[in-house]
């Protein structure tokens, strides 16, 4: 089922087209979406072949690269289509070895840049950053993995993980539980990716929210947090932790992000998407909230969209 909603306005004439593709994945609804504010994202064809694949085959996420689509998940591993003619993917023969050990990909995002494949990967539980060079599809090898947590030593993933490439910059959003279950902790780092046999650790921000989603937009990141409950091992009780907040990062200085802004939400944010400062965030409470940047002290809600029927799950989108 899909529902379109057509030049939706925000302040000074602005429009918007959110188009949002209901779509059913292991008995669970998931709201996948595309935002189009420029025309220079996917056409009708583009929109109805990309989510029959994740609709057929269960794909986590999906990122689109020239004529090709990229498509990582738990069970289905990594596999690239030839999306030139949209009515007829083409699944191309590729071998990827280091998927073959049976690591956890699932949640994960997945980003293409230079003739390299990018994902965060779950291996033994500690969550690592891996680049693939997929020049040849037949011959897919990788670089050595970079860990993402900068004390590996007792940490575990809770499952969540947000991945977004820019200029050779990889901006990764990563949530960790000590080995007890009684703290959580998110991680936002930003590495660098320009030589891709040496991945280097450029900044790291840490706070005790759920880190759920974040976008990215001109040295700016757009951060939602949820809170959650946290099972405590000792009192054998669920204890909640972090705050609803939408959170404003300045990344200008790589070494050292830096949290400028900060507003508490009434709703639990599931995904975020940022257009020229128009945000949109969808939430558990079945609205969709438009909120514009007027800078980056004060942010306004513009208006929402509220339905009942269908859950907000995910929202897929396409960032380039």
């Amino acid at each position: 089922m899909k529902i379109n909603i057509n030049q939706l306005k925000f302040s000074k004439g602005k429009q918007i087209v959110l188009l949002l593709i209901l779509i059913l994945i292991s008995n669970q609804f998931a709201l996948i979406s595309s935002l189009n504010l420029s025309g220079a994202l996917f056409s009708k064809d583009d929109e109805m072949s990309i989510n029959n694949l994740i609709y057929v085959y269960g794909f986590d996420d999906i990122t689109i690269n020239d004529s090709y689509a990229y498509c990582i998940g738990r069970y289905s591993g990594f596999t690239v289509y030839n999306i030139t003619n949209k009515d007829n993917p083409i699944e191309l023969p590729t071998y990827m070895k280091d998927f073959d050990t049976g690591s956890v990909i699932t949640g994960s995002q997945i980003e293409v840049q230079n003739n390299t494949l990018y994902c965060i990967r779950t291996f033994d539980y500690i969550n690592v950053l891996k680049a693939f060079n997929i020049t040849n599809f037949n011959n897919i090898t990788y670089y050595p993995s970079f860990f993402i947590s900068k004390n590996q030593a007792g940490y575990s993933s809770t499952g969540n993980k947000r991945l977004h490439i820019d200029k050779n910059i990889a901006y990764v959003s990563i949530n960790w539980l000590n080995r007890n279950y009684n703290y959580l902790e998110n991680t936002f780092a930003l590495i660098d990716i320009k030589n891709n046999s040496k991945i280097e650790l450029l900044g790291l921000l840490n706070s005790t929210g759920y880190i759920v989603d974040f976008a990215y937009e001109n040295n700016f990141v757009y951060v939602i947090q949820q809170e959650r409950g946290i099972y405590n091992k000792t009192t054998e009780m669920y204890e909640t932790r972090g705050e609803n907040l939408l959170q404003i990062l300045n990344v200008t200085d790589k070494h050292n992000p830096e949290l400028i802004y900060q507003l508490s939400l009434d709703h639990s944010p599931e995904t975020i998407i940022i257009n020229n400062s128009q945000l949109i965030i969808s939430s558990s409470n079945k609205v969709i909230y438009f909120y514009y940047v007027v800078d980056y002290n004060f942010i306004g809600l513009v208006q929402s969209f509220s339905y009942t029927k269908y859950n907000p799950c995910s929202m897929v989108r396409r960032d380039n």
